[in-house]
């Protein structure tokens, strides 16, 4: 079996989403996601401090009524 290379085939759009979280604020701000569990944010905070070199701290909050988690960047 003799498998041929072929030119000109265009590459699909990746599927890969951006965040829809403003992962790159300045220290000192925060973001709140309402109903967000604390360990999906957990994780994405966590591999966005891989990839960026950012850090984040995070709290459970209720906020207008709403339950939800609140993330700051620390640095």
């Amino acid at each position: 079996m003799t498998i041929e290379y072929q030119m000109d085939v265009p590459m699909p759009e990746s599927k890969r989403r951006n965040s829809v979280y403003p992962w790159d604020m300045p220290v000192g701000a925060s973001f709140f996601v309402a109903g967000m569990g604390h360990n999906t944010i957990s994780g994405r905070a966590q591999y966005k401090t891989k990839t960026l070199g950012f850090k984040y701290s995070m709290r459970k909050v209720t906020e207008d009524g709403v339950t939800g988690i609140r993330v700051w960047r620390i640095e």
